[in-house]
């Protein structure tokens, strides 16, 4: 969640050295999304909301293996963390 510098650093490292990973990059933010899609072309880049619950189960968050905040918003965090907790039970 967030599509910031860490997000596209960790992302581009991902798709340079051809790791077998399917990352999704969720952000509010309509342009950065355009220019993430432009730039990382084996990411799946969503605009929309990190923290809507529906958006989560949508994009298959019981599915996933990890999951990470990179918002500079904590309370953005907390509430992410919130919804992991009902996808992975086992971690909290």
């Amino acid at each position: 969640m967030g599509g910031g510098r860490i997000s596209y650093y960790i992302a581009r490292y991902i798709e340079e050295t051809h790791l077998n990973m399917r990352l999704k990059i969720i952000d509010s933010n309509k342009e950065r999304c355009e220019y993430l899609a432009d730039v990382l072309p084996d990411s799946i880049i969503i605009n929309g909301d990190g923290i809507d619950s529906e958006l989560l189960k949508k994009e298959g968050i019981e599915n996933t293996d990890a999951f990470c905040s990179l918002t500079g918003f904590d309370e953005e965090k907390y509430h992410a963390f919130s919804l992991c907790g009902k996808a992975f039970p086992m971690l909290v």
